[in-house]
């Protein structure tokens, strides 16, 4: 059984339809309402591709029953977005005006630089950033002041980088992702250094912005692509992403070869490049996909890859074992029992968020007493808080 969540054979005819060619388009919308069923049965990740099918209904079928339930997914999604692009200018004044570094990552700059500078065609969750790790602390602290309503999910002072590769600030408007590592399972302090190599500049709103090259935007994308989402199932919109990439006739596959190799990466990426050139969806160099294919995985990056496909969010035991081998991953030394029991210390502390080893006893009871209470209360009807 294959590790990976890969997208149904309804799913796969709506994505078949929204990258078709324009005179093949009719024919195939037509074969995915077939077999869609009503709109209320519709999964979270076909939904989210309803901004784009939008535009396509617009230029093609502009009649279609479809077209109104789409419509407003596509104001919905225009909406949104527009109100996360500009708390993220806030937050790049912030940090201009203190000269930090930062770059524009995945859908937020996907939306300018493959869907056409249309605001409302490519639905984002949140707006992604990263800035370099040495000094991230800083510029959270700094965003932070400038904006106190800001909320994040752990401490500014507790934040570590190789541990976490982001920190998420909620704002009124939605989630900023605040990056110190492009990925979750590449915890190096010279991964900016590196992506700084392969950048370009675009516009954004009222402002230039630099993001990275399509050549690592399709590593980023297929890197994390076939995980699970929690309740809300798979997300389909990486397979436009990375298509629209592709097209666009930027990528440097031995590029794309040596970064999944270095990010140790080749898994996940080979997975899914290998299912977008068996779903004809793109063309790609059989010799690149051997060569992701044959490279060697660790015990790390296999089980990272494993946990990361399930719910593994919503488990306390899998969740605590997806970042003890996140951390192992990102140690500078190879893997060992010796080198990783070494750090469970900081380990611990790290997961408890406190600065005191002998704080994490209490604070593990704490938790696991809190634990059995939710239990308690969802199973077996019983309130135990007093």
């Amino acid at each position: 059984m294959s590790i990976f969540v890969f997208p149904s054979a309804t799913q796969g005819l709506l994505i078949r339809a929204l990258l078709a060619p324009d005179d093949q388009f009719s024919a195939l919308w037509n074969q995915w309402k077939a077999v869609a069923g009503n709109y209320e049965d519709l999964d979270h990740g076909s939904l989210r591709l309803f901004p784009f099918a939008y535009r396509k209904l617009l230029r093609l079928l502009p009649e279609d029953a479809w077209i109104t339930v789409c419509k407003n997914a596509y104001q919905a999604s225009w909406l949104k977005n527009s109100l996360l692009l500009n708390e993220a200018e806030k937050v790049m004044d912030v940090l201009d005006s203190n000269s930090i570094p930062f770059m524009l990552l995945k859908g937020a700059a996907f939306i300018f630089l493959y869907y056409g500078n249309d605001i409302g065609a490519r639905s984002i969750d949140d707006v992604d950033m990263m800035i370099p790790a040495h000094r991230f602390s800083e510029a959270i602290g700094l965003i932070c002041k400038r904006y106190p309503a800001y909320r994040t999910h752990t401490a500014i002072e507790l934040f570590q980088s190789d541990f976490f590769h982001e920190m998420s600030l909620y704002t009124s408007s939605g989630i900023l992702d605040m990056h110190c590592h492009l990925l979750h399972g590449y915890l190096q302090d010279d991964d900016w250094a590196m992506l700084a190599e392969g950048t370009q500049h675009i516009g954004i709103q009222n402002r230039k912005a630099m993001t990275l090259s399509s050549s690592y935007h399709v590593v980023h994308v297929c890197a994390h692509a076939l995980g699970w989402n929690g309740k809300d199932g798979i997300q389909l919109k990486w397979i436009l992403d990375a298509v629209f990439i592709i097209r666009s006739g930027q990528v440097d596959w031995r590029f794309v070869v040596d970064l999944s190799q270095r990010m140790r990466t080749t898994l996940s990426v080979g997975v899914a490049l290998r299912y977008l050139s068996d779903q004809s969806f793109v063309d790609i160099p059989e010799w690149v996909l051997d060569q992701l294919q044959n490279t060697p995985v660790s015990l790390p990056d296999r089980r990272m890859t494993y946990l990361e496909s399930k719910d593994t969010y919503t488990r306390i035991i899998p969740a605590i074992e997806l970042y003890w081998w996140r951390y192992v991953k990102s140690l500078s030394r190879p893997y060992t029992i010796e080198n990783s029991m070494k750090q469970v210390g900081r380990f611990l502390k790290f997961l408890c968020q406190t600065p005191s080893l002998m704080a994490v006893p209490a604070i593990v009871a704490l938790r696991f007493s809190q634990l059995v209470g939710r239990f308690c209360r969802r199973f077996l009807g019983i309130d135990l808080s007093f």
